[in-house]
């Protein structure tokens, strides 16, 4: 059962859909959940949140071409409450909020562990017209 994937855009337009965690290959995984607030502290929902893993993933276009290192992007939505989760395999992420009318934020180098859970709370504020 996968339970994340991320899918990478090669050079040539290739696209390839790599597991971020799967269970039953025995590989590790954490949590990532949060939320996306509003300046009045309600939830935005619909929002796009981008999670990009720090660590390179490899992949060959085909046998015998030079290994491409690449890294991956796993784009969830908030629920109509703003809240959003994804278990992951542990590591660095870089997080990213964009919602219409408002200013798009970011948390950096945010470690979700082994075995646990990463809450991230996110709030935007209405983009200045």
């Amino acid at each position: 059962m996968t339970l994340a994937a991320a899918t990478f855009l090669a050079p040539n337009c290739f696209t390839q859909e790599v597991p971020i965690g799967d269970v039953k290959s025995g590989v590790s995984t954490g949590k990532l959940a949060g939320v996306v607030l509003n300046s009045t502290s309600l939830g935005v929902p619909n929002a796009v949140v981008r999670v990009h893993w720090n660590r390179p993933s490899v992949f060959r276009l085909s046998q015998g071409t030079p290994p491409l290192f690449i890294f991956g992007d796993l784009r969830l939505k908030t629920n109509s409450l703003g809240q959003f989760s994804a278990q992951l395999t542990p590591g660095l992420y870089d997080i990213a909020v964009l919602a219409k009318g408002y200013d798009s934020q970011t948390h950096k180098l945010i470690e979700v562990p082994e075995g646990g859970t990463a809450a991230e709370m996110f709030w935007l504020v209405t983009t200045a017209h």
